[in-house]
């Protein structure tokens, strides 16, 4: 098997686990009694997890390789899958999200790192990352698919076993994969990636692009943390069907950043995402409007439960392809440092959404909570423009 095959494997790992964050906010909140301003520091957790893990782990990963950080963030994937599935508990919880946090930035940083490695240009790097973000969205419907099963079968938690036994496979396949890499010299100051770091820094095209990516996971991780709630309390659906329901809302990410991928050979980039962008809006609109007048009539239920999860098909392509603009615009090199960045910033981004979310879902209501995910795309839209000239301009 190829190795960008074998990577996008151990890629979809993590989405599993990660983002199982949904159905462990409803599961803890109404089976275990957890208000939701509490659970909702359940992503702070994960996130700060992998902002740490991502700032500590990259001179281990730069050290003794992409390999190996694969296969550590594996076996603390299965131990951390074997944890949740034994214990349920909220604190349990945090302890699960912590380790598959650090796991995720193992495992992110050498694989977005390693792709630089397995491709020749630009658009073939731009083609793998979209392949593995509509993968890791892939996974998120799977996930979710057999959380809605065991829910319907009175053993939530029992999901987590099935996914050790995938982490499994993930690291099986690891040993599979070879990566030349003459960059990485043992003995060699780890300082230099801090160094690189901070170089970066200096480039306006990448303080611009950390804006955007701290912007994008306030929206993309919000809504699949809080979707599920959101069906399940404003729209009255129960709980298995809420969350088979949210479940299309990755399966829309990971189908608009396929067919994102044709459209962009044809459309420029920067006016791809700006149009995208703004249908991303308007169906929000429609959505957040069809649920506030379910009381007028129970049709307007059935819109606004359709139509939220199809928000993943116009903002999918935001993130993948703002990634990989920036990571292509870099020497190989640079891509551990560069990668880190995107990390750190979309941890925090993530963190803050969710947490906002969960106070903001609690005290004013879902509706408006969600309302609020359009102005952070209005200013998405209005970041754009200035982004791509910049890029271009510097060559960062």
């Amino acid at each position: 098997m190829h190795k960008k095959y074998l990577l996008l494997v151990n890629f979809m790992m993590p989405a599993m686990l990660l983002n199982s964050v949904g159905v462990v906010i409803l599961m803890l909140n109404s089976q275990g009694g957890v208000d939701l301003s509490s659970v909702g520091w359940i992503q702070p957790f994960k996130d700060g997890a992998v902002l740490i893990g991502s700032l500590l782990l990259i001179s281990f990963i730069t050290r003794f390789g992409y390999k190996i950080a694969m296969q550590v963030g594996c076996l603390l994937e299965i131990l951390a899958c074997l944890l949740m599935g034994t214990f349920d508990g909220v604190f349990s919880a945090y302890l699960f999200f912590v380790m598959a946090g650090v796991a995720f930035a193992l495992l992110k940083i050498a694989i977005y790192s390693a792709v630089s490695l397995i491709t020749d240009d630009k658009d073939e790097h731009a083609g793998i990352i979209s392949l593995y973000e509509g993968g890791f969205m892939v996974s998120i419907f799977i996930a979710n698919g057999l959380f809605a099963w065991m829910i319907h079968l009175q053993s939530w938690n029992s999901t987590f076993y099935i996914f050790a036994f995938f982490a499994a496979i993930s690291l099986i396949c690891t040993f599979f994969i070879h990566f030349d890499m003459p960059q990485l010299k043992k003995g060699k100051s780890d300082s230099s990636q801090y160094r690189k770091v901070l170089t970066l820094f200096s480039k306006p095209a990448v303080l611009l692009f950390l804006l955007l990516i701290l912007c994008y996971p306030l929206i993309e991780q919000g809504v699949i943390d809080f979707l599920p709630t959101f069906q399940a309390t404003v729209l009255d659906l129960s709980h298995a069907k809420s969350v088979l329901i949210a479940s299309l809302l990755p399966v829309m990410i990971a189908a608009g950043r396929i067919c994102f991928g044709f459209i962009a050979k044809y459309i420029e980039l920067k006016k791809a995402l700006i149009g995208t962008t703004i249908l991303a809006i308007l169906l929000l609109i429609v959505s957040l409007v069809s649920a506030q007048m379910t009381h007028i009539h129970p049709s307007f239920s059935y819109i606004a439960m359709w139509l939220l999860p199809c928000l993943g098909f116009f903002i999918a392509p935001i993130y993948p392809s703002l990634n990989s603009s920036l990571l292509s615009s870099q020497p190989k090199d640079y891509q551990s440092a560069v990668t880190l960045l995107i990390m750190i910033f979309s941890a925090i981004g993530g963190s803050i959404g969710s947490v906002a979310m969960g106070y903001l879902f609690h005290y004013i209501g879902g509706i408006e909570a969600f309302s609020l995910y359009i102005v952070v795309l209005i200013i998405i839209l209005l970041l754009l423009v200035p982004y791509f000239k910049l890029l271009q301009r510097s060559r960062v």
